[in-house]
């Protein structure tokens, strides 16, 4: 029979120290109001007033609601430092997770570097071609992010990189929504983590948030929404968002979705040949 001393706990209990007969640390600190608000570290903004570096965050669209076009255009505007209309944008080096259409993906990537003007053999951009389980990322992108110290990680999408079975398990969601936010820690630099998600099958314009059975919605640190109006996609927040509030973010591009939806606008494909001749010709240079 194990015998615990009350003076003792309570020692322990203050100091953090591991209890007798206790499986885990005591992680429980009594601080005064001084030592609790000395360990108060100030918002550090990706994007001012939207996106906190070391966050956790769900950007929740129905399929071609325009979460991998907004995602890509944020990704652009991080790399180069250009504000996202009135939100100022911290430059620094991204890392996109294609894991659901890569094809897709490069198609949109090279189409917009033709429309914002950007070199594609230049831009601060990485892309991971391909799926692997989150809790289980490979060695050589850790090596790359200790490297780069990359700013920003977009996952597109949660599910290519899930280790779940059943979207809607709350356990398993609980579990990957967890590995998600431990990307913060793995990859030097500590990144805003953004996830494209799902919402539930036949969700509303009132219920944009990610599935889980309230999971992943509890472990991020905001839900953004993603949704297709007539003239523009509109990006707000839903379900949570720590943080202040901020107005809706529209991107430009419903008139191109309406007209592709009629097969009158497709991209120029003479164009994007054009683009990845010169990408690969950049990284022949390179490579010489």
């Amino acid at each position: 029979m194990t015998i615990f001393d009350p003076e003792q706990l309570a020692a322990q209990a203050l100091s953090g120290a591991k209890a007798v007969g206790d499986p885990a640390p005591v992680r429980a600190r009594l601080l005064n109001s001084a030592a609790f608000v000395a360990g108060f570290v100030p918002p550090d903004y990706l994007i001012a007033g939207i996106l906190q570096r070391r966050f956790l965050y769900s950007i929740t669209g129905r399929t071609g609601g325009g979460k991998t076009a907004v995602c890509l255009r944020i990704a652009a505007h991080v790399a180069e430092g250009i504000p996202l209309g009135s939100a100022a944008v911290s430059k620094g080096r991204v890392l996109y997770l294609a894991g659901e259409n890569p094809d897709d993906i490069r198609m949109r990537w090279i189409v917009l570097m033709e429309q914002m003007d950007l070199d594609v053999n230049e831009v601060a951009v990485d892309f991971v071609d391909g799926r692997f389980k989150v809790a289980e990322i490979p060695q050589h992108i850790r090596d790359a992010a200790s490297k780069h110290e990359y700013v920003l990680v977009i996952v597109d999408t949660s599910v290519a990189f899930s280790q779940s079975v059943d979207e809607n398990n709350n356990i398993e969601q609980l579990q990957h929504a967890e590995a998600l936010r431990g990307l913060i820690d793995v990859l030097l630099g500590g990144p805003t983590i953004l996830v494209c998600c799902h919402p539930p099958k036949g969700a509303g314009d009132d219920n944009l948030q990610p599935r889980g059975g309230g999971a992943m919605i509890a472990e991020v640190d905001g839900n953004l929404t993603c949704k297709r109006t007539e003239t523009v996609t509109e990006v707000h927040w839903q379900g949570k968002f720590r943080g202040p509030d901020f107005s809706p973010l529209h991107f430009a591009g419903g008139s191109h979705h309406r007209a592709a939806q009629r097969h009158e606008w497709q991209p120029n494909l003479e164009r994007v040949c054009q683009t990845s001749e010169r990408a690969r010709a950049g990284r022949n240079l390179k490579s010489a």
